[in-house]
């Protein structure tokens, strides 16, 4: 198994965010935003008794807004083939 954790920043993740669900607008964006990143939170610490931010707790951490989706999975297809 190998953990992957992706990140970008609060801009980049609103911008992501409303290309992928219509949403009337920068609050609805950041309260669905808000929301699935708390979910996903609470998730992995019921799960692991981890912090789903912890960077200790996966294998490899990137920053999406930083590569885009493409690099992204570039890197992540690159990683597992070393791996």
């Amino acid at each position: 198994m190998i953990s992957v954790y992706v990140h970008a920043d609060h801009d980049f993740q609103m911008k992501s965010a409303l290309e992928r669900v219509s949403m009337s607008g920068k609050r609805d964006g950041e309260n669905t935003s808000n929301g699935t990143n708390k979910y996903r939170s609470d998730f992995y610490h019921y799960h692991t008794g981890r912090s789903w931010d912890d960077a200790e707790n996966y294998d490899l951490c990137i920053n999406s807004g930083k590569l885009g989706f493409e690099k992204t999975v570039e890197l992540i297809e690159s990683y597992i083939k070393i791996k």
